[in-house]
């Protein structure tokens, strides 16, 4: 990956950021060695009664610089790595992410310098795409998302080896314009060995799209399920 410099950009690596800004939360300061890092962990309330759970956003940042080490959200799952100098700056040269269990991407910037000369116009949009044609993602309830439901059987719960047999599960799930689960995360589980289970059925879900503006778009959203099951071989 090159990067350039530019006056403003569209690239958002902590797309949270203004949203973490209106927190009212403390964390301690990392220690001056660099092999340390300290974090905060921010806890919100996720589903409906009596399925109701936890989910949780853990910001990380190195000793030495403070620097951003990791973020963790139920969106986002990224980390930041090889810091080096630009501009009286320290930047990130390498990001890791993890969109789903068993799948890791890596970008690294290899070439970071100033752009001299910037045209405007090289940037600006020529012609806008059609509303049905942008891409957009939106939050919504879990409420909304169940309302929209298309195609959504009961969960089928498998026998576990281990753990509670009955509690609460919740997962990340994105869903396309046309209403297809693109995406499914486990968040917090009473019992994590019935969080593929889970997974894997949801992934076949399907729901009438979700609309603004009469326009489809792709939703997220955090379903959280009550489970009963038993022990078994």
């Amino acid at each position: 990956m090159v990067a350039k410099r530019l006056g403003h950009s569209n690239l958002r690596p902590v797309p949270m950021l203004d949203s973490l800004r209106k927190v009212n939360a403390s964390m301690q300061k990392p220690s001056a060695s660099e092999h340390s890092n300290s974090c905060a962990r921010l806890q919100m309330k996720v589903g409906e009664p009596p399925a109701e759970n936890n989910a949780f956003l853990v910001f990380c940042f190195e000793g030495g610089h403070g620097l951003l080490e990791s973020v963790i959200t139920p969106a986002y799952d990224a980390g930041f790595k090889d810091y080096r100098d630009f501009e009286n700056k320290k930047v990130a040269r390498r990001f890791v992410i993890d969109p789903e269990p068993g799948t890791t991407i890596e970008a690294r910037i290899t070439q970071l310098e100033e752009l001299a000369g910037r045209d405007e116009s090289q940037f600006a949009v020529q012609e806008a795409a059609p509303p049905t044609e942008r891409m957009s993602r939106t939050s919504i309830p879990e409420a909304t998302r169940r309302s929209l439901s298309a195609y959504t059987p009961d969960i089928l719960w498998p026998l576990v080896r281990s753990g509670k047999t009955s509690g609460v599960l919740s997962m990340y799930v994105s869903v396309d314009r046309n209403g297809h689960v693109r995406e499914t995360w486990p968040l917090n589980s009473d019992n994590v060995g019935l969080e593929d289970a889970a997974r894997q059925q949801v992934m076949k879900w399907q729901f009438k799209p979700a609309k603004m503006h009469d326009v489809p778009v792709q939703t997220e959203t955090v379903l959280t399920f009550a489970f009963k099951t038993k022990l078994g071989k």
